[in-house]
């Protein structure tokens, strides 16, 4: 039963942080939530310890709730447990991942000192298991099923959830930069909450304008982003770095002989995404000649995605659940699907999607989750029509 309370009031949780909710309505949501969950707790200690009201029609009636909503926690402990058994099952990389690779890099020991800032990262830093400090270095090759062939070999560099709040010092974000940078990218894709406090705001040219990339750096915000009330300082920003806005926007941008149809999704915080139409411009390359890619900040896009017709959907906002326990994994993400998207690599139809754990976090703590930098190669499937075959 307390596997059922627990599961029902964190998917509560997950749900209301996937809202447009303001941050003021999310962080007094966040209390009721954290009361409710304590209360039965509360309720049956109270009763230990003998200090519960004398009146025993309000022990009859709290005991007869007690006993529904016991029922109702049994139920919904089955449904986790069962959910959690057939994922632990389940879970297989799809297919379209051909190579992978990881290097989790120590960059506190790099630079060589903590470059946590502020009372609160450094009572989260020192707790024992916080990656907050490393950063894992994701190599992935996705075979597209629409790959063209001119576009084999093409590099992205995903970078996302940044969060520049000041808690950890630009040195961390500056050796990820290099990483990336390393890489020899074509393209970098930012997939939202760049920066929660305006103070950081300098941190876009000194930190981002470090990127290099040989076709473009495009970019969408995501809910945190927000904080920084002048929407238009902030995209002004961006884009004196060069750095393209793709929010509700289809860009065309030709490869050789093919095209990359490039567009992104806001949604919920910002609008703009819901009118983008359903085509893509109109170019002079062959349907077969086109890859169709998403910028989203969150997961919670699929279904919207599923009508254009995606090859490929770069994502964040759920950072990998932040905390993941030995065996059971994350419990908490902010997503309508709870922790099934929270992290990694997923076949959605016709579809391929990863969703990045991000760089940072609003707060500074990364248990058996740490911040994840995105390198991806794209090559073709040769078990398709539509594969090209060079050789």
């Amino acid at each position: 039963m307390i596997i059922g309370h627990l599961g029902l009031w964190c998917s509560i949780y997950n749900c209301v942080h996937a809202t447009a909710w303001t941050r003021t309505q999310r962080k007094l949501s966040e209390k009721v939530i954290f009361l409710i969950i304590l209360l039965p707790m509360v309720w049956v200690l109270t009763i230990l310890i003998g200090k519960w009201t004398t009146s025993l029609n309000a022990i009859y009636l709290v005991s007869k709730f007690a006993y529904g909503y016991g029922i109702l926690c049994f139920a919904v402990s089955s449904f986790f447990v069962l959910r959690w058994g057939f994922r632990i099952l389940t879970d297989r990389l799809p297919s379209a991942v051909i190579k992978q690779s990881t290097e989790l890099i120590d960059i506190e020991k790099k630079v060589g000192t903590s470059l946590l800032h502020g009372v609160k990262a450094n009572l989260l830093g020192a707790l024992p298991f916080n990656q907050i400090q490393k950063l894992a270095v994701e190599r992935k090759t996705f075979a597209l099923a629409r790959c063209p062939k001119s576009l084999q070999g093409l590099r992205i560099c995903q970078l996302s959830d940044l969060h520049f709040t000041g808690d950890i010092a630009p040195q961390f974000f500056e050796e990820v930069i290099r990483k990336a940078n390393a890489f020899e990218p074509d393209f970098v894709m930012i997939t939202g909450d760049i920066i929660d406090k305006l103070e950081c705001l300098d941190w876009i040219d000194s930190i981002l304008g470090m990127l290099r990339a040989r076709v473009g750096i495009f970019y969408v915000l995501g809910n945190h982003d927000l904080r920084i009330r002048d929407e238009e300082i902030l995209r002004s920003k961006m884009a004196d770095r060069g750095i393209v806005a793709v929010n509700g926007e289809w860009h065309s941008i030709p490869i050789k002989d093919a095209v990359i149809q490039l567009t992104g999704n806001e949604l919920p915080w910002y609008t703009g995404a819901e009118d983008l139409p359903i085509k893509p411009p109109v170019t002079n390359t062959a349907p077969e000649s086109t890859l169709k890619i998403l910028l989203s900040h969150s997961p919670d896009q699929i279904n919207w995605a599923r009508k254009y017709g995606f090859d490929l959907i770069l994502a964040g906002h759920t950072h990998g659940g932040q905390i993941r326990f030995p065996m059971i994994g994350p419990i908490v993400a902010p997503s309508y699907y709870g922790v099934k998207y929270c992290a990694g690599t997923f076949q959605i139809g016709d579809m391929l999607m990863h969703v990045s754990r991000g760089i940072s976090a609003d707060d500074p703590i990364r248990i058996n989750c740490p911040p994840e930098l995105g390198l991806f190669t794209i090559s073709a499937c040769p078990n398709t029509k539509m594969y090209h075959d060079i050789s």
